[in-house]
C-alpha cells in the first residue's frame, strides 16, 4: 500500500532482489518469502514498473509474463 510509511523502502528491496535474481520472478518471490502472484501483482500496480520489468525480461531473453489477476 502506497500509504504505508515503509512502502518505498519495501518496494526498493523488491526491485533490488529482482535485479539480484536476474529478473527471474520465481526466484525473487522465493527469496522474499512471497508467492509468485503476489510479486507480480505488486509490480503491476505501478504501470511504469511493470512495463520496464517486461522490457528488461525481454532483453534477457526471458518470456513476457501475463498480466496478473
Amino acid at each position: 500500500n502506497e500509504n504505508n510509511p515503509d512502502f518505498a523502502r519495501e518496494f526498493a528491496q523488491l526491485l533490488d532482489m529482482l535485479y539480484e535474481c536476474a529478473f527471474d520472478h520465481k526466484e525473487t518471490a522465493l527469496r522474499l518469502g512471497i508467492s509468485n502472484s503476489k510479486l507480480l501483482k505488486e509490480l503491476y500496480r505501478i504501470a511504469e514498473v511493470w512495463s520496464n520489468f517486461q522490457l528488461i525480461r525481454a532483453e534477457k531473453n526471458l518470456p513476457e509474463l501475463k498480466i496478473p489477476r
